[in-house]
C-alpha cells in the first residue's frame, strides 16, 4: 500500500507540474520565455522521475527482488510500472468502461482490482508476490549451495591431478570460474578483491555473501593453499568430504521441495480464481434477488 501512495502522489505531482506548464505557457508570449519555461518544466519532470526511481532502488520491494536474483530482469521500477499499469488497465476495461456505457456497477471487475492488488502487492507479508520470491529465492540458494559441492569436488580432483607441489590459489580459482553461473558474479568479486584487499578477507567476504557452513569451510581451506603442499591440502579437503556430502543431499531435497511448491502455484492461483468468480456470482445473484424483491 505504502508503494503505491507513494507512486500515487508522485504521480499527481508530475501531473500538476505538466499543468502548470500548461498554465504557464499560456501566459507568456516571447521565444525566450518559451524556451525558458520548457526547460524549467523538463527539469522538473526529469527531477521527480529520479527521485521515484532512487526511492524505489531503496524500498522494501528492491531490496526482495535482489534477493531472488532479479527474476525475469525485474527491479523496483520495472515491477512497480508493471503492476499499477496491469491494475489501470483492469480497472479501466472491467469498472470505468462498463460505468460509461451506462451498464451499471460491475462487482467481478471490482473483485479482479482486488484480487490482482492482493497478489501482488509486496506490502502484505502473505501476499502471492511475496510468497513467490521466497520460493525463488530459496531455489537460487538452493542452486548456489549446488555449485559449492562443485567448487569442492573441482578442487579437490584439480590438486589430485597436479604434478608440482607448489599450490597457487588464486591461479586455480580463476581457471574454475568459468564452470559456475549462479556463483559467477561472487566469484568474480572473489578474484578482484584477492589483489586489493587480501585473499583472506576476500575469502571471508565470498563465503559471507554465498552463505552456509560448507563455504565457510571451503574459504578456510583456500587460506592456506599458498602455504602448504598438496597432499596436506588434499587432506585438508578430504577431511570435509562427509560433510559436503551430507549437505548436497540436503541441499537435493530441499530443491525438490522448492520446485514442488512452484509447481502447485498454477493450481492454486486457478483454485482461487474459480472461487473468487463463485463468490462474485453468488453476491451478484443476492443483490438481483434484492433488487427484485424491493
Amino acid at each position: 500500500m505504502l508503494m503505491l501512495l507513494t507512486v500515487f502522489v508522485h504521480l499527481i505531482a508530475v501531473s500538476g507540474a505538466i499543468g502548470s506548464g500548461i498554465l504557464f505557457y499560456s501566459g507568456i508570449s516571447t521565444q525566450e520565455e518559451l524556451m525558458l519555461g520548457k526547460f524549467r518544466i523538463q527539469h522538473e519532470f526529469v527531477k521527480r522521475v529520479r527521485r521515484l526511481k532512487d526511492e524505489n532502488e531503496e524500498s522494501k520491494l528492491e531490496k526482495i527482488l535482489k534477493d531472488a536474483g532479479y527474476p525475469f530482469g525485474l527491479n523496483a521500477n520495472r515491477y512497480t510500472a508493471i503492476f499499477i499499469g496491469l491494475m489501470l488497465v483492469i480497472l479501466v476495461a472491467y469498472v470505468v468502461t462498463p460505468a460509461f456505457r451506462g451498464d451499471g456497477f460491475n462487482l467481478f471487475g471490482l473483485v479482479s482490482v482486488v484480487a490482482v492488488f492482493l497478489i501482488g502487492t509486496p506490502d502484505i507479508k502473505y501476499s502471492g508476490f511475496n510468497f513467490l520470491m521466497k520460493k525463488v529465492k530459496e531455489l537460487n540458494q538452493a542452486k548456489i549451495q549446488a555449485e559449492v559441492f562443485t567448487f569442492y569436488e573441482l578442487a579437490l580432483n584439480e590438486l589430485r591431478l597436479m604434478e608440482n607441489s607448489r599450490i597457487q590459489a588464486y591461479t586455480m580459482i580463476r581457471d574454475l570460474a568459468p564452470n559456475f553461473s549462479k556463483m559467477a558474479p561472487s566469484i568474480n568479486m572473489l578474484l578482484f578483491n584477492w589483489n586489493t584487499v587480501g585473499h583472506a578477507s576476500a575469502l571471508d567476504s565470498w563465503a559471507k555473501e554465498v552463505g552456509g557452513e560448507e563455504a565457510r569451510a571451503l574459504a578456510s581451506v583456500f587460506k592456506t593453499l599458498d602455504v602448504v603442499d598438496r597432499d596436506t591440502a588434499i587432506k585438508s579437503l578430504e577431511g570435509q568430504q562427509e560433510m559436503f556430502m551430507k549437505a548436497q543431499i540436503e541441499n537435493f531435497r530441499r530443491r525438490i521441495k522448492v520446485k514442488a511448491d512452484l509447481a502447485k502455484l498454477p493450481i492454486m492461483a486457478t483454485f482461487a480464481l474459480l472461487m473468487a468468480n463463485y463468490l462474485a456470482v453468488v453476491v451478484i445473484m443476492c443483490l438481483n434477488l434484492l433488487n427484485s424483491n424491493m
